[in-house]
Order: structure tokens, then sequence, then C-alpha cells
């Protein structure tokens, strides 16, 4: 049985750079032919020449049909009067363009699933439905949005603060509406899932983050050398990940430093780094070599890989990649939730400096423990696969693809004016 799949998304780049990509993308490159399952994908983007490269990109992926790229020069949030309770996340993937090549899309191929990528881009979905009533909807949620503001409020103060409330009080209010949309849902941990079956979601199932690892591109090779002390890689423009690093470096790092003089750091990641982590990088004498394309290598040659991280949801798909790189963890507790990290087995867990600088150093200063760690948490990570990722997407489809054919068509939500886009 054939298995088309219309797959929307409001970003791209292939090679994947990011977490989000990767769970997108990773699975695809996997995706055997004799599958059945076959995918147009649509994304937009503001530059036709970027538009055209990633094009050609997926179109060399096997299970990849067709892939367009649409430049919106347009996108709603440049023409002001954001309609109000709409949440700013929201606004900022919309565009006109994009909704009327997904119309134009939908309604010419008999798509089995449209397959939407994060609740912020839900507005496309009422439009969808009138151009495709035949079609399963399915979102892909990456993660329930409205709890990384929820966390990220914890962190911040006075009109940032409220800016924060704000922004988390509107996503909640959006992700509670537009859940019930739905006919199935992708998502990462078994928290995230009972939210999504509370919100109204009837189908959901859960992948793992990043859409998994490639366990055999990652596992050590052997006879490599081990030249740097700690490791971080992560989307550098991205908040969480720059409050997190901050804290590290200006909190643990000097207390790891107290006992242990001249060990060394490297951050790896793409995006522009906020000023004050370049700072904090500067102050400490940490290492930046911002995005590389192939991190195999650094994983290899470092001994400790660092997750400082307070804020977000979902789950991290770079301790899995750590683990299946054999290198072992320390992380914040909530950086390692919902990846059934045990502290002391595959993991080391820690809240407070004191305690994070002590768990970083048990390890640099014990090669065995180190190695145990490791151990335990390359057996763990076999669960995490991408091949096993790819197993669990492809019984989803033929699931949801049965079950659509067998109910029938689905009314679909009737917009509340005459703007589809934007209700």
């Amino acid at each position: 049985m054939e298995i088309r799949i219309l797959n929307i998304m409001n970003y791209m780049s292939c090679p994947p750079n990011s977490g989000g990509l990767l769970r997108i993308l990773g699975p695809l490159y996997k995706m055997p032919l004799d599958s059945g399952i076959r995918f147009d994908i649509l994304f937009s983007t503001y530059n036709s020449t970027y538009a055209r490269k990633n094009e050609e990109a997926l179109k060399r992926i096997p299970v990849v049909d067709r892939a367009v790229g649409v430049v919106c020069r347009g996108y709603m949030h440049s023409y002001g009067g954001m309609p109000s309770g709409m949440p700013l996340d929201v606004w900022e993937t919309m565009s006109e363009e994009l909704l009327d090549r997904a119309s134009e899309m939908a309604g010419e191929n008999r798509y089995d699933i449209i397959q939407i990528e994060h609740s912020q881009m839900s507005w496309i979905v009422p439009a969808l439905r009138l151009a495709s009533p035949e079609s399963a909807f399915v979102l892909d949620s990456h993660n329930v949005e409205h709890m990384v503001y929820a966390r990220w409020r914890e962190y911040v103060e006075g009109d940032e603060l409220e800016r924060v409330e704000a922004r988390r009080v509107a996503l909640r209010e959006w992700e509670l509406k537009v859940w019930r949309w739905y006919d199935a849902a992708f998502t990462v941990s078994t928290v995230e899932e009972g939210l999504l079956r509370e919100g109204g979601v009837e189908n959901v199932y859960v992948v793992p983050t990043g859409g998994g690892v490639d366990i055999g591109k990652y596992a050590p090779a052997g006879g490599h050398e081990e030249t740097t002390d700690l490791l971080y890689i992560g989307t550098m423009n991205w908040f969480p990940n720059a409050q997190g690093l901050v804290w590290f470096i200006d909190e643990a790092l000097p207390l790891i430093r107290k006992k242990r003089p001249g060990t060394g750091m490297v951050i790896v990641g793409s995006g522009q780094p906020a000023p004050h982590l370049l700072e904090a990088c500067r102050s400490h004498n940490v290492k930046f070599v911002g995005f590389q394309k192939d991190d195999v290598a650094f994983f290899h040659r470092s001994k400790v890989f660092v997750v400082p991280l307070w804020i977000g949801a979902g789950a991290r798909v770079k301790i899995l990649t750590a683990w299946a790189a054999g290198i072992p963890v320390v992380s914040t507790t909530f950086g390692a939730e919902g990846l059934g990290a045990v502290d002391g087995k595959n993991i080391r867990l820690a809240d407070d400096p004191a305690a994070f600088a002590e768990a970083v150093l048990g390890l640099l200063d014990d090669p065995g423990e180190r190695e145990r760690i490791s151990r335990n948490a390359s057996e763990h990570v076999l669960g995490y696969s991408s091949d096993r990722c790819v197993n669990l997407l492809v019984d989803a489809y033929r699931e949801i693809a049965a079950k659509r054919r067998g109910r029938g068509r689905l009314r679909p939500p009737r917009p509340s004016c005459g703007r589809p886009c934007i209700c």
C-alpha cells in the first residue's frame, strides 16, 4: 500500500543543522523505498537561491518525490497588525505565499497524510482541510511549545517576564485550540504524549527526539585521542542554550579549574551566539568554533559532554548523540528529561554549580568511571536509534492511513472569519 505524505514546515536546511531538522529529515534518509511511503516536502524561506539549493538536496533523498521551497517576501508579521490573541510565535510563521502554494498542492494531489511541523504552523490546517478533506492531518509537535515559556519565565524578571508570560499564555491557548484539529500527533516523550491526549488528540505516537540517532555514524571507531576536556554542541541563537552555557561558564567552570587548572572547553553550534555568551567565552578562555558539518570528530576527541540546560520542552537529541559517540554526559536534571537517564548509571545529573563541577571532575579524573558510564549509556541508547525511529514512523503512518481510509471524511474545522490563515 503506497502512502503519500505532504510535509509542511517554515524552515529548512539540508543537510540538517538543528535538532528539529534532524527530527524531520533524519528518518527520511534511512526510510526504505519498499516501505511504500513517499513524501512531498514544502517549506518557506526568504531567499530563492537558498530555496533551490535545499530543493536539490531534498530531491536526492530516495523517498522524497518532490521538494518545493516557497520564497515568502510577505510574511504576515512584516505588515504589522497582528490580530488580538494571536501568539507572536504563530504570527511569525504565517505567509500568504506559503498558504497559497500549500492549498494548491493539497488540492491537486491525493495525499493520504498532511503533516505539519510544530504547532505554530497549525494556522494552515483549516484551509488545507477544505482543499483536501480526505487527508489525515498529523502534527509533529517536536515540543509542547507553551512549556518552553513556562520554564523560561523562571529565569527572567520585569518587562521580560511579562513578555515571556504573555507568550506562554497565548501559546497555551493556541495549542489547546489547534490540537483538536489533528487526527494524530507525534511527540518525543510520554510526558508530552499525556498533554496531547488531554488536549484532544486521539492518536499520539512517541517517536524519539531528533528522529533518533544514527548509532553507526557516531559509534567510536577506536584509536582516537581525547584532546578536549569538555564539549557542548547546540544551536547558539536559541536563548535557553545560551542561558545555560553562561551559567556553566560563569558558575561551574571556575570551580572545575580551581581543582583542575587548564581544563579546556569547546563549544560547537550553528547560529550567531548572543553577545553575553561570547563575552563569557572570552573571559573564561572557552573556544567557540561555530557550526561544523561533521561533528563526529568533536565527540570522539572529547572526554565529557555537558548539558547545562534549564529551559525548554521535549527531550535533547544532543544527549542521545553523545551516548552513541561513547562520551559520558553531565547534565541538569531537566536537560536529561524524557530520555530514561539514571544518575550514576548512564549519566551524571547535577543542579547547582558545585555539584555540577564535582560530577565533571569525577569523570575527568577517573577514566574507568568514564568508561563505565559510557558503556551503560551506549547500551541504553540502542532504544533511541534512527533505525528504530524509522520503524516506528512507518508503522504509525500505515496505521494512520488505514484508520483514515476506514473512517472516511472528517468535517473540517469552521474558520471563524473569512481568513482561514489566521483563524
